[in-house]
């Protein structure tokens, strides 16, 4: 992993822990959608999180996340958005948007038309939206 992705995946987990929190135990998201760890509504093997799973440990809760960011996530900003691949703090926004919103609503988004102009203001105005 090159540095810079090293350093936009501890800044996205930071985000990502710090908005999402750490459950424990399966919960129902505001989507009503079994969730568990931070966020997680998937384990590694691509198996649907469901509520009557057992509580899960705080460094598996991690580890699930940095699986999906590593495999979904991050993957996907820096295709989508090809100048997030040489900056860590745009990288990691981005990702925890996607983790957030999904990887289409990042697609489709003003956001990243306006990021891959390299609008930067333009960026700043619809990330705060």
């Amino acid at each position: 992993m090159n540095a810079i992705i090293a350093k936009a995946k501890a800044i996205v987990r930071g985000l990502c822990v710090h908005f999402e929190g750490v459950f424990l135990k399966p919960y129902l998201c505001p989507a009503a959608i079994p969730t568990i760890g931070v966020g997680s509504t998937h384990y590694e093997d691509g198996k649907a999180v469901t509520m009557s799973d057992p509580a899960i440990t705080t460094n598996r809760a991690m580890s699930l996340l940095d699986t999906t960011l590593a495999t979904v996530y991050m993957p996907a900003v820096r295709l989508l958005c090809p100048p997030s691949a040489f900056n860590a703090a745009l990288q990691a926004a981005l990702s925890d948007f996607a983790y957030n919103l999904g990887c289409s609503r990042l697609a489709g988004s003003t956001l990243r038309r306006k990021i891959n102009a390299r609008d930067w203001a333009g960026a700043r105005r619809e990330i705060k939206k």
